[in-house]
C-alpha cells in the first residue's frame, strides 16, 4: 500500500480570501438621541423598531434613521429559551444619503428587503459576517461607513437608548448579547 502524500502549502499560492468583518469606527453619541418605540412579534420572530436621530448629521445621516433589530428563533421553542437562529439590523434605506442606485444590491442575497419592487430596507447580518461582504461591496462608501457605524457600536446604542416598554430593553441586551 503506497503512503499518502500531504502536500505542503507553498509561499508562493495565493492565501484563502480574508475573512469578513466590520471595521470599528468610532461614535460621538452627545448628539445622538435613540429610540426604540415599536415591536412586531409572532411565534418564532421578533422585531423591535427604533430611530436614531443625529442633530448633526455627522455620524447617521440627517434627520432620522430608522433602524429595526431583527431576531428570529425558527419556532416558538426555541424562542422561549432565547435560542436566536438569526439576528440582523434593518436600516431603511430612506434614511441612508448617498445610496443613489440601490438596485446595485439585488444580486446580494439575504441583503435586503422589498415591497412592490422596491428595495425598502437593507440589513446588516449579525451572526452571519460574510454575507454582508456583498453589500458593503456594492453600496457607496458614505454609506457603508454608517452601516460599519451602527454595527460595531449596536451594544453601546442599545445601552444609550430609551424603550417605550422598559421590559424591551432587557429583552433586546439578552438576545443581542451575544452577537457584539
Amino acid at each position: 500500500m503506497p503512503d499518502v502524500v500531504v502536500k505542503e502549502p507553498q509561499s508562493s499560492e495565493q492565501p484563502s480570501e480574508e475573512k469578513f468583518a466590520f471595521k470599528p469606527v468610532s461614535v460621538d453619541f452627545t448628539p445622538l438621541s435613540i429610540e426604540f418605540y415599536g415591536l412586531f412579534e409572532n411565534d418564532e420572530f421578533m422585531n423591535f423598531k427604533g430611530e436614531i436621530k443625529d442633530s448633526e448629521g455627522q455620524q447617521f445621516g440627517e434627520g432620522k434613521l430608522n433602524i429595526g433589530l431583527m431576531f428570529d428563533f425558527r419556532n416558538l421553542k426555541r424562542k422561549q429559551q432565547n435560542k436566536v437562529r438569526d439576528y440582523k439590523i434593518s436600516v431603511n434605506v430612506d434614511g441612508l444619503d448617498g445610496v443613489t442606485n440601490i438596485e446595485d444590491i439585488r444580486s446580494c442575497k439575504k441583503a435586503f428587503w422589498e415591497d412592490d419592487g422596491q428595495i425598502k430596507q437593507v440589513y446588516i447580518r449579525m451572526k452571519h459576517l460574510e454575507e454582508n461582504r456583498c453589500v458593503f461591496d456594492k453600496l457607496p462608501v458614505e454609506t457603508v461607513a454608517i452601516l460599519q457605524r451602527l454595527a460595531t457600536n449596536m451594544a453601546e446604542i442599545i445601552e444609550r437608548a430609551t424603550f417605550e416598554d422598559q421590559s424591551w430593553n432587557e429583552r433586546v441586551t439578552t438576545l443581542s448579547s451575544k452577537f457584539h
